[in-house]
């Protein structure tokens, strides 16, 4: 499986990790965002209901709070927590994507 296989990336001081299938459901938020399906700042809520079934919507609405700026589980940092319970992408976008 995918998310048993753990890549890593130095960051500064601290390492970082990210499995394949986390990359592809970073690219699918970064992709509703670009096509305007969902527009920031968005919630968890909101990426499921942008997906509309094509993906594994539990795993989307997860990947915010997983992924924000300070975790604590050291997961590379994608999003910015808003106080309103929200979220927008950190840029410039991470592993190449545009």
């Amino acid at each position: 499986m995918a998310q048993t296989r753990r890549q890593t990336k130095k960051t500064s001081s601290k390492r970082t990790r990210v499995s394949g299938g986390q990359h592809q459901a970073y690219k699918v938020i970064i992709q509703l965002v670009k096509s305007r399906k969902l527009r920031e700042p968005f919630s968890p809520l909101d990426i499921a209901h942008a997906t509309r079934q094509r993906y594994n919507r539990e795993t989307l609405r997860r990947f915010p709070s997983k992924h924000k700026k300070g975790n604590v589980g050291n997961d590379s940092e994608l999003f910015v927590y808003l106080k309103s319970g929200k979220y927008r992408l950190i840029r410039p976008f991470k592993y190449g994507l545009k």
